[in-house]
């Protein structure tokens, strides 16, 4: 037994590797009796690897795994959660919130079943998919299903948004709350008809572990092993990533440039009346401005995610040194974390940029404040009428000031023009 123990101490030359032959024995009840020695290998390979460039990156991967995940998680949870209830009691009264509270839901899913394994697998080392067969399935299949319905679901409210902004007076009567159900639905289908294959396509599977041990994991099944490992990648990258990418940019200029349009007639149209056009620009801008926030925080946070899977395909074809290999980890590891940020801040925006959602969100959670703003909104009601009065009876004795230094011909014209005498 000393001769196996000499081998192990001469021939092991990393952390990994001391771990998994200790744990080896351990299992096979073999007693080594330099097992100390083993151990002190075991602290010493990891004490070099931590202090070099290498160990410093993988630390950096386990801290920001260790330590973001759960933050995201429970700030998006919470945050859809809240937002959720808000958009399905209000979703009466704006059809697109039938949109927003399905993504809820969908980026909801998302978290619970990809972030939270992240974070428990750097806890525990566990991976639940690799639990049981019917875990593997349920996590691969929600995963993909949800991930990418919240991306065609944030098309289909920039879409909707599009119309409203180019046809406003026929807007209610194209995006009716049935047609967007619909709309919702159809979505909902085709996304997971697209990624149903992989209810039977992975699997529990045995993999070869470190020297002769078997390992179950999940991974695709046999027969479908290219499907899922080369041909699926670039189909979820299309699907996931480039072309709603393209989309959305595309979509998002025309309704940028459409408003600045409009906002240009306006001025000309409404140069007479001030507060109206403020008014107007106000009232037409607000559901606009949240659900651009919403389609350009998916563009900003998933841009980087795109180009690293574009980067993977090429940085795959060559051989790297270990530290740029935890170089790249380490930006994968923080463009995917940004991908999970852009399902937990939806709450946030929605907060921000939308006064009738924070309106509706104060009125269902903070009840004892409504009569507060109530109270508040007259007495800035009244407060409005009374400076109108004001300024309007101000313009009136100016009128008849002005009329009393006129002529009296000019003065008895100008009264006949008040009082209807003329056209």
């Amino acid at each position: 037994m000393t001769n196996l123990t000499d081998l192990l101490l001469k021939y092991i030359t990393s952390p990994e590797e001391a771990a998994y032959v200790l744990d080896f024995l351990k299992e096979q009840n073999y007693s080594v009796e330099n097992q100390n020695d083993l151990i002190s290998l075991i602290k010493n390979l990891h004490y070099n690897e931590s202090n070099t460039p290498s160990g410093e990156l993988d630390a950096t991967v386990d801290m920001l795994k260790l330590y973001i995940s759960p933050l995201l998680l429970v700030l998006g949870t919470i945050g859809n959660i809240l937002a959720f209830v808000v958009l399905v009691k209000n979703s009466h009264k704006v059809s697109t919130y039938h949109y927003l509270y399905v993504l809820a839901v969908m980026d909801i899913l998302l978290l619970m079943t990809n972030l939270l394994q992240v974070w428990i697998k750097q806890l525990t080392g566990i991976l639940i998919q690799n639990e049981a067969d019917w875990l593997c399935k349920l996590f691969v299949f929600v995963g993909f299903f949800s991930s990418d319905a919240s991306v065609w679901l944030i098309i289909a409210v920039t879409v909707e948004r599009w119309i409203a902004v180019q046809m406003p007076l026929k807007t209610s009567m194209i995006c009716t709350p049935r047609r967007t159900k619909l709309s919702v639905i159809l979505v909902l289908a085709v996304i997971a008809s697209l990624n149903s294959h992989f209810l039977w396509s992975v699997g529990i599977q045995a993999t070869n572990g470190t020297g002769t041990s078997i390992k179950y994991e999940c991974a695709p099944s046999p027969a479908y092993a290219t499907l899922i490992n080369t041909v699926w990648p670039w189909v979820d990258a299309i699907i996931y990533s480039f072309l709603p990418f393209v989309i959305i940019s595309a979509v998002n200029f025309m309704i940028i440039n459409t408003v600045c349009k409009a906002r240009r007639r306006r001025e000309t149209l409404l140069l007479s009346s001030k507060q109206k056009k403020i008014e107007t620009r106000r009232a037409n801008s607000k559901l606009t401005l949240m659900l651009l926030s919403l389609s350009f925080s998916f563009l900003f946070l998933t841009l980087p995610m795109n180009i690293m899977m574009i980067a993977v395909v090429f940085w795959n074809k060559e051989n790297h040194s270990s530290e740029e290999n935890w170089t790249f980890s380490l930006i994968r590891t923080i463009t995917e974390l940004l991908m999970y940020t852009n399902h937990t801040v939806n709450f946030m925006l929605y907060f921000v940029t939308g006064q009738r959602f924070r309106q509706q969100f104060v009125k269902i959670f903070i009840p004892c404040n409504t009569s507060w703003s109530t109270a508040n909104e007259n007495e800035r009601t009244q407060h409005n009428t009374h400076h109108m009065k004001r300024v309007s009876s101000w313009n009136s004795d100016k009128n008849d000031k002005d009329d009393i230094a006129k002529p009296s011909f000019i003065r008895s014209n100008n009264m006949k023009h008040r009082h209807g005498q003329y056209v």
